[in-house]
């Protein structure tokens, strides 16, 4: 009984790293550069606490999955605009109805 180790599934939160009570899990880049879990089958005690915090193992009964977008202008327009003109192409997305929650940094 073992955590998920594709990348395509796990985020690469490292709760099960933390979680881990006997230190059995490291976090370690895959081929594509993604942070994985890595398991030392010598260490793990298989107490199943990895699995359970794991969110990629229990997905969200009754939530339909969020797309995530990434957009990035022109460096001319990028350069006169605060926000790097995200809000502009956001605008352009507005007309297409759909909900949509934004988070900054």
């Amino acid at each position: 009984m073992h955590i998920e180790t594709d990348s395509k599934r796990c985020s690469g939160c490292s709760a099960c790293a933390m979680i881990c009570p006997a230190g059995a899990i490291m976090m370690c880049p895959d081929t594509e550069g993604f942070d994985v879990p890595t398991v030392s089958c010598d260490k793990c005690v298989d107490c199943g606490l990895c699995i359970r915090v794991c969110p990629a193992q229990k997905p969200v009964k009754g939530k339909s999955q969020m797309k995530a977008y990434a957009a990035k202008w022109k460096d001319e327009v990028r350069a006169d605009s605060a926000s790097g003109a995200f809000f502009l192409q956001l605008q352009d997305l507005s007309s297409i109805k759909m909900v949509m929650y934004v988070v900054v940094c």
